[in-house]
């Protein structure tokens, strides 16, 4: 099931699967949560209240309005709302599109669980090897035969509309190896023809930047401020093996320029140079997180839920909340599709997979 989170606040929200017929909704400002089709399910109670031990206490009943199968609740701040239904809803299963595989002195992040396209947005993974993140626009996909399908570049020339840079497109992957190494991408441009040309670019952020850091307005045709271009021009349609130096513990953001036509991008590994990590990349947590280009999506445990209840939730950043940890209830909870929408954009996308949006930023976030 599929939960869309909007709030004009700065707000967390966290929803959580109590049991097979139990939503509980949670939102540290005002806003709104819609779940979809849940109404299939037969609404029987939607209740505030809060949980004491292991047992719901109601406050008041809570209003909210239908449309079609869709649900739509509004909360105050710090609510806590329970959703029971009279049928049990069906469990979903949660794919995820990256993975990482070390052999030898090789690490490569391997690309979809089956073929099964993804929607719009930041697929994120980490292990002990590093972290990655690959945003997709509109009509990609990350499938085990194709690998990463952008449908157009992260960039274009300033006369194409709407692709001006990653962050108009989504279209950027970020990396933060654990090691230092060589960089190894396998790239395909599908649409090149006459004189047009192909580049990947990279950026070099150092080790104290995060990923939430990287600027992808800035993401555009020529920006080498903090690197430079990954190999030569590519004037064909074959696939080209383009390769670079990377640092262990630097944030890396790369981004890709054609005039017109998709790039591939069928595999990514880097060989290591080093056994021995540094010490500041010994200390990882691991959860999967989802984002569009403004908006951030989690899987959080109940210890961040009864923070949220406390006040003292924190901005959740890159190393403390971007990684792939299922943490549950310990009944077994299972975290929803949840898709966080900027408050001040009214059409949101149609994101899922994760059970916390953080929303609210703006366009310089």
């Amino acid at each position: 099931m599929d939960v869309t989170y909007n709030t004009n606040s700065n707000g967390v929200g966290i929803a959580i699967e109590e049991s097979k017929n139990e939503i509980v909704l949670l939102s540290t400002k005002a806003a709104e949560f819609v779940l979809k089709d849940i109404n299939k399910y037969g609404i029987k109670t939607v209740e505030t209240g809060y949980f004491n031990g292991e047992d719901w206490v109601k406050t008041n009943d809570k209003d909210y309005t239908e449309s079609n199968d869709d649900i739509k609740v509004e909360t105050d701040d710090y609510d806590c709302i329970r959703i029971e239904t009279t049928q049990e809803i069906p469990k979903e299963k949660i794919i995820y599109p990256i993975s990482g595989k070390i052999d030898g002195e090789q690490y490569s992040w391997l690309f979809g669980e089956n073929d099964e396209a993804q929607k719009m947005g930041a697929y994120n993974y980490n292990d002990e090897y590093g972290d990655i993140r690959i945003g997709i626009g509109t009509n990609d996909t990350i499938t085990q035969n194709d690998g990463v399908h952008f449908s157009g570049p992260s960039c274009s020339d300033s006369e194409v509309a709407d692709c001006n840079n990653a962050q108009e497109t989504n279209r950027y992957i970020l990396i933060k190896p654990t090691y230092s190494g060589t960089l190894t991408m396998k790239v395909r441009f599908d649409g090149i023809t006459g004189k047009a040309k192909g580049r990947f670019y990279y950026n070099d952020y150092g080790t104290e930047a995060l990923f939430d850091d990287v600027d992808l307005s800035k993401l555009q045709k020529s920006y080498t401020e903090y690197g430079a271009q990954i190999g030569s021009d590519i004037s064909d349609t074959a696939e080209h093996v383009l390769t670079m130096k990377v640092e262990a513990g630097h944030t890396y953001a790369i981004h890709s320029y054609v005039y017109q036509g998709g790039v591939y991008l069928s595999e990514m590994y880097y060989t290591l140079e080093k056994t021995t990590p540094p010490d500041s990349m010994l200390s990882v947590k691991s959860l999967n997180v989802t984002d569009s280009s403004l908006n951030y999506e989690f899987n959080i445990d109940n210890e961040v839920v009864a923070d949220l209840r406390d006040d003292v939730a924190q901005r959740l950043r890159h190393d403390d909340a971007h990684h792939r940890l299922h943490m549950c209830h310990a009944d077994g909870l299972r975290a929803l599709g949840l898709a966080g929408v900027d408050g001040d954009n009214a059409a949101p996308d149609g994101l899922g997979h994760v059970g916390a949006g953080v929303d609210g930023h703006d366009q310089d976030a």
